[in-house]
């Protein structure tokens, strides 16, 4: 059966995404980032893994339903580490790094690209999450308030763009064409992204589709009064000196 990834980068609804595939019970279970830092080391400390191939069958097994279908959601920047772990698991012999991933993950064959059109709002949610240390809404309230901070949000706002180019170039040397989603149509009509998702995966649709999750939505009136402060502040901040001979002559005609 087919195994997928979602691919993402941060803020994107993937895990609201991955959380109403997973309850379908036959699209494999992709809520946990198994590249995730404080996942893998975590999982590690707990299973004793021998070798970084022992970690990449427990994925396998523990991404996926009954019925074989598999399902991993990772973040742009958990690739290079993972790349970086596979080229240290084993010989190889000038594979790509999709044919690596692949040699452990067998039947990873397709791939679904989340996005957000309004990146600013993204970088604003990020910087919340990353300032609260609430990356969903599962995660423990540690009682930390967000402060507006101009540079967080504008560094976090140059990821954004960075990371979905990562995913791009990665698509095109790999010759892949993902399933595009964006957290605005994930979030406005989950059934029909939901159906369109089994479409390309070449699932039999659910007769009975819940869209109930333990996951909700995070954001507040906070996200948009950082989004419009970001603004003016950016084109406040967006001006220069330049050398004088930039400069309009102001006696030129």
């Amino acid at each position: 059966m087919a195994g997928y990834a979602i691919c993402s980068v941060e803020r994107t609804g993937s895990t609201f995404y991955s959380a109403l595939l997973e309850k379908t019970g036959t699209a494999g279970r992709p809520v946990v980032e198994p590249f995730n830092m404080k996942v893998q080391s975590t999982a590690f400390r707990h299973h004793r893994f021998d070798t970084y191939g022992s970690y990449l069958d427990f994925v396998h097994r523990q991404a996926s339903t009954p019925n074989g279908v598999f399902g991993i959601n990772v973040m742009w920047r958990h690739v290079a580490r993972l790349v970086g772990e596979l080229e240290r698991a084993r010989s190889w012999n000038g594979e790509t790094s999709i044919q690596m991933i692949q040699y452990y993950l067998p039947g990873l064959t397709r791939f679904i690209f989340t996005q957000r059109r309004d990146a600013i709002a993204q970088a604003v949610s990020w910087a919340i999450a990353y300032q609260t240390d609430r990356w969903k809404s599962t995660d423990p309230d540690l009682g930390r308030k967000p402060s507006y901070d101009f540079s967080l949000v504008d560094a976090l706002y140059q990821n954004v763009v960075a990371d979905n180019f990562g995913w791009e170039t990665w698509f095109k040397l790999n010759g892949i064409e993902p399933l595009r989603l964006t957290y605005e149509d994930i979030v406005e009509d989950p059934r029909k992204e939901v159906l369109r998702s089994f479409e390309f995966l070449a699932l039999e649709k659910p007769a009975e589709l819940s869209l109930v999750t333990h996951i909700e939505k995070q954001r507040t009136d906070l996200n948009q009064m950082w989004r419009d402060r970001y603004l003016e502040d950016k084109a406040r901040n967006n001006v220069t000196q330049l050398p004088a001979h930039w400069l309009p002559d102001q006696g030129r005609t």
